[in-house]
């Protein structure tokens, strides 16, 4: 009976000792299971944060590609527009020297003009001297003769009807009649080329006013293009500005 008792207490002993292991297992165990469920937990809003920031930096490298396609068509706009310029410039100083060489030979038309104009005026005062110097010796050869013939020859209103008249008076000298028919083509010579002096000039003027035209046209549209350009300049900045805001982002994550 004794032994029976003894056994009894060593299997209560065994058995309260069980328990205590049993509990510190399952206390571990516990342990174990919330530890990992802490750092499962933390993973999640880790992995969640990264992902965060993942999608940040694709937003970001996103617009410095779209900005950096944006820069280089601003880039190349700028360059065609500059070559522009510098095109409209060249035919900006080409028109100038045509203005300037215009004006010049303006001025020397209406000098010539003024010329053949003097020419002219001599040729009719010489003609006008030699109608009335043939007249005279006219009246000197008759003045004895027939009063009206004489009468029909002074009455002539015109060259050409003198000479008609005078057709029949065999005393008029040759050298008269060669002299007044000289100055008759001097004088419709000169009035020819002073006529087709006038025509030139007109000529030149109506030059100078298309050229003028053209001169003023690409002036304007080198002031828009010049204005085009700023705008270009501007933007470019801008792009630029964008770009190194967008870098600092990057480097920032």
């Amino acid at each position: 009976m004794r032994e029976a008792g003894i056994y009894q207490d060593i299997r209560k002993k065994r058995s309260r000792k069980g328990r205590k292991t049993r509990w510190r297992e399952m206390a571990a165990a516990l342990a174990v299971c919330l530890g990992a469920g802490s750092f499962l937990a933390y993973g999640e809003v880790g992995s969640q944060e990264m992902e965060e920031a993942q999608g940040k930096v694709s937003v970001l490298e996103e617009e410095m590609a779209k900005t950096e396609e944006t820069l280089k068509e601003l880039e190349a706009l700028k360059a065609d527009t500059a070559a522009y310029v510098r095109s409209l410039d060249a035919n900006l100083n080409e028109l100038n020297g045509q203005l300037t060489a215009l004006s010049e030979d303006i001025d020397a038309k209406e000098e010539e003009i003024r010329q053949a104009g003097l020419e002219l005026e001599a040729a009719k005062e010489k003609e006008s001297s030699q109608y009335e110097s043939m007249k005279l010796r006219i009246k000197y050869m008759y003045e004895a003769g027939d009063t009206a013939f004489l009468d029909l020859i002074l009455q002539s209103e015109s060259v050409e009807q003198l000479l008609n008249r005078t057709e029949y008076v065999n005393q008029i000298t040759k050298y008269d009649r060669d002299m007044l028919e000289q100055y008759r083509q001097i004088k419709g010579q000169v009035a020819a080329q002073e006529q087709a002096l006038e025509e030139e000039h007109g000529e030149l003027l109506s030059l100078q006013e298309e050229t003028e035209a053209k001169q003023n046209s690409v002036e304007q549209l080198m002031a828009d293009k010049q204005a085009e350009l700023a705008s270009y300049n501007s933007q470019i900045a801008s792009a630029q500005a964008d770009l190194e805001e967008y870098q600092a982002d990057l480097e920032a994550q």
